[in-house]
C-alpha cells in the first residue's frame, strides 16, 4: 500500500497533533471555568460590599442627624418641629438616596461580573468547537498526505499475471 514508514509517520504525527490540540483545549476550558468561578465570586463580593457600604452610609447619616439635633438643642431650638425637624428629614432623605445609589452601583458591578462569567462559560464551548474543528482539519491533512503515497505505491506494484479469461493466476492452485 505504500511506504509503511512514511504512512506511519504521517499517522503518528496526526495523532500527536490531535492529542496536543485536545490537551490545550482542555487546559483552556479549565482556565475559562476558573475565570467564570472567580467572576461569580466577585459578583457576590460586590453585593456584599454594597450592603456593608449602605450600612456605613446609614451610620454616618445617624451621626449627622445626632450632630444636627445636638447643635439645635444647644441653641435651645426644639428639635422635633420646624426647621430643625425639616433639616433632619432632609438629611434622612439624602442618606436614603445615597443608600440606593450604593446598592445600584453594587448591583451594576455584580451584573458586570456575572456577564463576564457568562462570557467565560461561552468561551469554554467555543474552545471545544475550535478543538474539534482543528482535529478534523488535522485528520484531513493527514489523509491528504497519505493519498499520494498510496497512489504511487499502487502504480509501481508489479501486476499479477492473468489468464486469457481474465482470471488472476493463483500459484497455489494454477500451473502453466
Amino acid at each position: 500500500m505504500g511506504d509503511p514508514v512514511s504512512i506511519g509517520l504521517i499517522v503518528g504525527g496526526t495523532l500527536l497533533q490531535t492529542s496536543a490540540t485536545n490537551k490545550a483545549a482542555e487546559f483552556n476550558r479549565q482556565v475559562a471555568k476558573r475565570d467564570a468561578q472567580v467572576k461569580r465570586l466577585q459578583a457576590d463580593k460586590a453585593i456584599q460590599l454594597g450592603e456593608e457600604r449602605t450600612n456605613l452610609a446609614r451610620g454616618r447619616g445617624r451621626e449627622i442627624q445626632a450632630a444636627q439635633r445636638a447643635a439645635a438643642a444647644s441653641q435651645n431650638i426644639i428639635v422635633d418641629s420646624g426647621t430643625a425637624l425639616a433639616l433632619q428629614l432632609d438629611t434622612e432623605q439624602q442618606v436614603e438616596a445615597d443608600v440606593q445609589a450604593i446598592r445600584n452601583n453594587a448591583r451594576l458591578e455584580a451584573w458586570g461580573y456575572e456577564n463576564d462569567a457568562q462570557s467565560s462559560e461561552s468561551l469554554r464551548s467555543l474552545i471545544s468547537l475550535e478543538a474539534q474543528g482543528s482535529n478534523i482539519s488535522t485528520a484531513l491533512r493527514g489523509v491528504q498526505a497519505i493519498v499520494p503515497i498510496a497512489r504511487e505505491a499502487r502504480s509501481t506494484r508489479p501486476s499479477t499475471p492473468r489468464f486469457p479469461t481474465g482470471r488472476r493466476f493463483r500459484p497455489d492452485h494454477d500451473s502453466f
